[in-house]
């Protein structure tokens, strides 16, 4: 669990009624390092409890709905990827998806120019509601996987 994060605290604030079953997803979502994918998050959940997996995903649409998980697109467009919505504890920042294993790795902010996520909504028309920068490539685990053989 991300140990600056107060998961009770962060759903009632937003509105939403903390559940111990939605707690524990914002728990494994925060603790991961990476974002998952539904699939991963139902298996982290079913190490220590039983949980379908059409919960898993109606309880991930409603963390999304309420801002506190960000759902993330995939290049090919095919998966998405659940993480930790941006805040002053977890500042937004860009993603690494490696076209071979499949996973999805968070990378520093600044490898993006410093522009603020005010600053590129206002050059927008309309009402921007989430800025996502997402890199595709292969990973260096599968690059030195792919020297081995």
């Amino acid at each position: 669990m991300c140990t600056q994060c107060d998961y009770n605290k962060l759903m009632s604030e937003c509105g939403l009624k903390p559940s111990p079953r939605r707690v524990m997803l914002m728990s494994v979502i925060g603790s991961s390092g990476r974002p998952l994918t539904a699939s991963e998050i139902h298996s982290i959940v079913l190490e220590t409890e039983s949980m379908d997996r059409v919960t898993v995903y109606r309880i991930l649409d409603t963390l999304v709905k309420y801002g506190l998980a960000e759902k993330i697109g995939s290049p090919d467009a095919r998966s998405f990827f659940y993480g930790l919505s941006p805040s002053s504890l977890h500042p937004a920042h860009p993603h690494f998806f490696c076209r071979m294993c499949g996973k999805a790795k968070c990378l520093s902010p600044s490898i993006v120019p410093d522009i603020s996520r005010n600053e590129i909504k206002s050059m927008i028309p309309g009402i921007t509601e989430t800025v996502q920068i997402n890199i595709a490539g292969v990973c260096s685990d599968c690059l030195t996987d792919e020297k081995s053989l």
